[in-house]
């Protein structure tokens, strides 16, 4: 899905290296990976 948004490849999506998904879906697309730092920030 990142891919198709973002015009990439999936497969240089995947190769590129580390990266910063902002958005509220990034830990649904990253679920299965085991080398991945979730963080949320809330504010009022």
């Amino acid at each position: 899905m990142t891919a198709k948004e973002s015009g990439f490849h999936p497969q240089l999506v995947e190769e590129k290296g580390p990266c910063v998904i902002v958005g509220r879906c990034a830990d649904y697309i990253l679920r299965d990976r085991k080398d991945v730092l979730n963080v949320f920030i809330h504010a009022d």
